[in-house]
């Protein structure tokens, strides 16, 4: 089963989000994700990708305008042997450093 969050932030329609999609590996993950952000309208910022044995995951930060979410949401919920979830990722917001000690 999938997750999925929506949240629409107020950044002229635009939702900042981050997708973490994990799933038996194969040839092609990254472009058909990458191919559905774009043909919703919307751009990838950053990215990071591993393969762990014949698993591969995939996290993507993205912005996607919002009257676009509900089309990539059914189109992420359809990949398969993918499990995929979708976070708000806050504006603005600054990675943390971690405490010493």
């Amino acid at each position: 089963p999938s997750a999925y969050s929506f949240t629409t932030l107020g950044n002229g329609g635009t939702s900042d989000l981050i997708i973490n999609a994990v799933g038996s590996d194969r040839l092609g993950i990254v472009s058909d994700i990458t191919g559905m952000v774009i043909e919703h309208g919307g751009n990838v910022g950053e990215s990071q990708a591993a393969r762990l044995g014949s698993h591969f995951s995939l996290m993507m930060l993205v912005s996607v305008p919002s009257e676009h979410l509900e089309g990539l949401q059914t189109k992420l919920r359809n990949l398969p042997d993918m499990n995929a979830a979708i976070f708000e990722a806050q504006a603005g917001s600054k990675p943390t450093t971690p405490a010493t000690g």
